[in-house]
Parts: C-alpha cells; sequence; structure tokens
C-alpha cells in the first residue's frame, strides 16, 4: 500500500496538472454544447479524470474518499458526454448530473482540508445539459450502438487482456489502417478528391476499433478514436458544403491530435 501523503502540499503536487486539465475539459464542454465537438471533450475529460486517478500514488490526508468519488463521477460524465458507455450513445443529461456529484464530492473535499489548500475548485457554472449532436444516434433492435457519420458501431466485443487483444482486427487491421489513412490526409501533396475519399475509409477504420476496444487504458484509445472520428466528419463536411480549403486544416489539426492519443496509447500498452 503506498503512505498517505504527509501534507496538503505533497498530495496536491501529484495531481494539480491533471486537475488543471479536467478544468479546462469542464470549460470546453460548456462551450462545445450542441457541438459534433461534445464528443472529443468528454472523452477528453474521462481520461484527464482517470489520470488524476492514477497519478494520486500517495492518498490525500484527509477525506480521500470524497475525492476518487469526484474523479469516477468525472469520469462518468465523460464517458457519457462522448458516448463511449454501455450504451454507445451520448446522454448529456446523465453527464451534467455526474458531473454536479462531482463537484459537490469536491467541496466536501475541500471543506475536509484542515490546511485550507484545496484540491480543485468548482467551475462558476455546471456543465451544460446539451442535445446530443447528430453523429450519435440511440442503439436498435439491430444491434447498433453508435453512429458516426460514415456507418453504424456494432457487435462490439472486448477481449479478455491486451495478448489477446493484440492478435485481433483492431490492433491488427484498423490501426494500422488508421495510419495510414491519417498519413495520407496529412501530406499536402495528396489531391483534394483523394483526401475526401480517405476520410471515408479512415471513419470506416474507426468504426472497426471501435467494435474492438481494448480491455487496458480505454480512456486514451476512446479520445483517440473520438478525435479521429471528428477530424473525418469535419473534411467531409467541408466538401459536401463546398468549404473543403477553410475545412482541411482544422480537419488535420483534429487528425493530427487523434494520432498523438494513439501514440499514447499505444506507447502505455507496449504496442
Amino acid at each position: 500500500m503506498n503512505p498517505v501523503a504527509s501534507t496538503n502540499a505533497e498530495w496536491y503536487a501529484q495531481v494539480s496538472g491533471a486537475l488543471g486539465q479536467i478544468q479546462d475539459d469542464l470549460t470546453s464542454i460548456q462551450a462545445d454544447a450542441n457541438s459534433p465537438n461534445l464528443t472529443v471533450d468528454g472523452a477528453q475529460l474521462a481520461q484527464d479524470a482517470q489520470a488524476a486517478l492514477d497519478t494520486e500514488t500517495d492518498p490525500a490526508p484527509i477525506d480521500n474518499a470524497d475525492f476518487v468519488t469526484a474523479m469516477n463521477d468525472y469520469v462518468a460524465a465523460g464517458n457519457d458526454y462522448s458516448g463511449f458507455n454501455d450504451s454507445g450513445t451520448q446522454n448529456t443529461a446523465q453527464a451534467a448530473q455526474e458531473v454536479a456529484t462531482a463537484q459537490a464530492a469536491i467541496n466536501s473535499f475541500n471543506a475536509a482540508q484542515s490546511s485550507g489548500s484545496n484540491a480543485t475548485t468548482a467551475p462558476a457554472s455546471s456543465a451544460p445539459v446539451t442535445t446530443a449532436p447528430a453523429a450519435t444516434t440511440a442503439p436498435t433492435a439491430s444491434g447498433v450502438v453508435a453512429t458516426l457519420w460514415c456507418g453504424n458501431v456494432t457487435n462490439v466485443s472486448t477481449a479478455s487482456n491486451l495478448t489477446v487483444w493484440k492478435t485481433g482486427s483492431t490492433f491488427t487491421t484498423a490501426i494500422p489502417g488508421i495510419k495510414v489513412g491519417v498519413a495520407a490526409m496529412e501530406n499536402p501533396n495528396t489531391p483534394a478528391a483523394t483526401v475526401v475519399a480517405t476520410s471515408a475509409s479512415l471513419c470506416e477504420e474507426v468504426l472497426g476499433a471501435r467494435e474492438g476496444p481494448p480491455p487496458a487504458d480505454l480512456a486514451q484509445f476512446n479520445t483517440a478514436m473520438a478525435y479521429f472520428a471528428q477530424g473525418t466528419q469535419t473534411v467531409h463536411d467541408g466538401a459536401v458544403q463546398n468549404t473543403y480549403a477553410a475545412s482541411l486544416p482544422t480537419g488535420r489539426q483534429e487528425i493530427s491530435e487523434g494520432m498523438t492519443q494513439l501514440n499514447a496509447f499505444l506507447n502505455a500498452i507496449g504496442g
């Protein structure tokens, strides 16, 4: 068992970075209400809240249970904002309730700190109850658990461990395909028509990857997939709306961030 940190300052030094990211995530969620970006924001919130738990190697001196409760509620809220939950669909009303519960736990945690050194403070207003963007729809009787702009996520199956997962199609086929697609879309010499076509094939690789999620480091994997899905949709929508040239830099930035998250995930699992 890890020793309890002797002072609030020592404990806070472990988690301050992740807590700052959570505050930024909540601000982004407020700004992106009813926007497709909410999927990415939610995935990032879940990842950062899990990071706060992972970096807390020494528990807080006082009422650590409240801190753990808050972070777990933020993870749940992030999954509900992004749609990376058990149902595979966004549930923004539930997410807002989870954020409120997390903030109440943080307030209780703060109040218990004898030194007055708070872990974090709740934002001025809670994250909003929003309408899920059109990129995600409710499950259907046919087994569809989520819908991206390029198709349906169906028949989700999680391997029992990483060794097994690395023999499956997500690791052996979808991820290599994603890397090829990203390289093509980021290459300034790739013709516009090819970039648009590649956005569709890359989105299809994301669909396949989401049907075989990893049994470990899921939050970072989900964040990567969310960025890839958003980036390909940005390019696709730009082509449809005759704003391709203006949309391409944003789409490339989104898939680049997805690649950063994917590489971090692969490094974490020894991939």
